[in-house]
């Protein structure tokens, strides 16, 4: 199994068929893109993780997205612009998918490499990733575990299998092509800039905008770099910790999360070439069949089989409800 070296990265950049002749030493080899909103009083863990970075300063840059704060998220910005190699740009349109897309425009690297705004990175998280594009072939994103910090003891009515809905990505301490059919997660993820440009972008019909939790941004883009023969390479050294607050170590914060991920399968699969056809035969015979479990496990709401249940309910009647509403506006009965 290939590991995720960092030695092979100059020849990377430099060799023939790759990116033509080396990067000047001046330019940085990978931009890190922090996307952000109102989030000033926390954002330092993010940005004390990048700063202290073990890839040579002149490697590296870190661009803030300020995704129309209305707190101080400029002061709170303003210290780290101070000591480099930090940027601070702001992006009006409301939406993570737009902040990205900002990012992607402004990064002045060929490697981009997103970490959300409540996540703390490794110290070796750049050098990791950096490293990876080295692989034969080249990977089209790399990405590395993502390990919940909850802010307290984690609900112990969560199921394993909805750990993902709080960031949690974890296939074990050996590097490697991601499983099929998966991928990295947005919150640890690093990308070959103009592929990405190429491929159009993160669409702003997806990703967290405002209190709009209707997520697979990345999802969306890694499937269009997927069809175009794209593949993905996981490296677990290139870990990230993501707080969990409080506010969402609730049943009702999981409901509303699943919700939004029926709204964002919805809508991949009408945007797909064909559009896919709705899952109507297997959404309702899930919901009637749910429906009627949660009847008989009411008593026990807080027992992880009854949540699981709760969210597959959810996740049928935020896709039912999307399909529904797009066959309105198109005039459909």
């Amino acid at each position: 199994m290939v590991g995720c070296g960092v030695g092979s990265m100059a020849r990377w950049l430099g060799s023939p068929g790759r990116r033509g002749a080396p990067m000047p030493p001046s330019s940085p080899q990978i931009t890190a893109v922090v996307c952000t909103r109102n989030r000033a009083g926390t954002l330092h863990l993010a940005l004390d993780s990048l700063a202290a970075q073990t890839l040579p300063r002149a490697a590296y840059e870190v661009l803030v997205v300020d995704n129309h704060s209305r707190d101080d998220t400029r002061g709170a910005v303003a210290r780290y612009l101070e000591q480099g190699p930090f940027r601070y740009t702001r992006e009006e349109r409301i939406g993570l998918s737009a902040a990205r897309n900002r990012g992607l425009e402004e990064a002045q690297a060929p490697i981009v490499a997103f970490l959300d705004d409540d996540a703390a990175a490794c110290p070796e998280w750049l050098e990791i990733l950096l490293g990876a594009f080295a692989v034969e072939p080249t990977p089209a994103a790399v990405g590395g575990k993502i390990i919940p910090h909850w802010e307290g003891k984690p609900p112990v009515w969560l199921p394993e299998r909805l750990a993902g809905a709080y960031g949690r990505l974890d296939y074990g301490d050996e590097a490697g092509w991601f499983p099929e059919g998966k991928h990295p997660f947005g919150g640890n993820m690093a990308v070959i800039r103009e592929q990405v440009r190429k491929a159009g972008g993160f669409d702003p019909a997806l990703g967290y905008a405002g209190s709009a939790l209707v997520p697979s941004e990345e999802s969306d883009l890694l499937a269009r770099l997927a069809a175009a023969g794209g593949r993905f390479y996981y490296c677990p050294r290139a870990s990230v910790e993501h707080f969990v607050p409080r506010s969402r170590m609730k049943r009702s914060w999981l409901l509303r999360r699943i919700y939004a991920q029926g709204i964002a399968t919805a809508r991949m699969d009408l945007k797909a070439t064909p559009p896919l056809p709705p899952r109507v035969m297997i959404g309702y015979r899930v919901t009637a069949l749910r429906l009627w479990e949660l009847l008989r496990l009411q008593a026990r709401r807080n027992e992880p089989q009854a949540v699981q249940r709760m969210t597959e309910l959810a996740w049928a009647l935020g896709y039912f409800r999307e399909r529904r509403l797009r066959r309105r506006s198109e005039g459909g009965a």
